[in-house]
């Protein structure tokens, strides 16, 4: 009796065992691995960000003033996703059997995805041939830069790259003309340029693509390592 009772109890003790670890885990780590990125903070500096860019914008009559918003307002979301980069567990996290690249992409992806369809939206506000997708754009230049930064210097300064470009593009070409802009200068100057620009673009896309690269195939500098420098 006691026999045929535990031979009909062990489906139901496979499927909590399975259940236990395999599913669960997976979730467990996925949700701390977030939490020790900050999410949430890191998506409400993105939707806060986008939000005051969409708001002065929208106060602006400035033609110049418009312009500087339109450079400045994505940085907030490119230094969130940047910090969101960091790797608190060290080489703990880098000798894990779980494929954290894969993890790290979909992180990172998910924050890009929210950023710019936040800044899209506040880009509506000032809508025309030249700043149409000017704040996306810039957006992915500027988390380009701060991904690199996280993952060669820090997190905790990767704010300072995309912050000091913007400031030194818009000062160095962001009084003159695009016609009189050469091809150079669209291509690094990309902050001050029309959205549509090919070249901008061009540069912008190879900046996100080693961005992501670098800090998806190793994480974040980590405070150990950052100590250690």
């Amino acid at each position: 009796m006691n026999n045929h009772r535990l031979a009909s109890l062990r489906p139901a003790a496979n499927r909590l065992i399975t259940n236990r670890f395999t599913g669960a885990p997976l979730v467990r780590l996925v949700t701390l691995y977030l939490r020790s990125r900050l999410l949430g903070t890191a998506l409400a500096v993105m939707i806060a960000s986008a939000y005051v860019g969409w708001y002065l914008l929208d106060q602006s009559t400035d033609p110049g003033i418009t312009k500087i918003l339109l450079i400045m307002a994505p940085v907030g979301a490119a230094t969130a996703i940047g910090i969101s980069a960091r790797s608190p567990f060290g080489e703990t996290e880098r000798i894990t059997s779980f494929r954290l690249p894969a993890l790290r992409l979909g992180h990172m992806a998910a924050l890009l995805a929210v950023a710019a369809v936040a800044l899209a939206w506040a880009n509506g506000a000032e809508s025309d041939a030249w700043t149409d997708w000017v704040m996306v754009r810039n957006l992915a230049g500027y988390a380009g830069l701060s991904l690199l930064t996280a993952r060669l210097l820090g997190p905790s300064i990767s704010w300072l790259p995309p912050v000091a470009y913007a400031m030194a593009t818009f000062i160095a070409i962001g009084g003159i003309q695009f016609d009189d802009l050469t091809d150079n200068q669209r291509r690094w100057g990309w902050p001050v340029v029309p959205g549509d620009d090919r070249f901008a673009a061009w540069t912008v896309g190879l900046v996100l693509a080693a961005g992501l690269f670098l800090v998806c195939t190793g994480g974040g500098r980590d405070r150990v390592e950052e100590n250690a420098a």
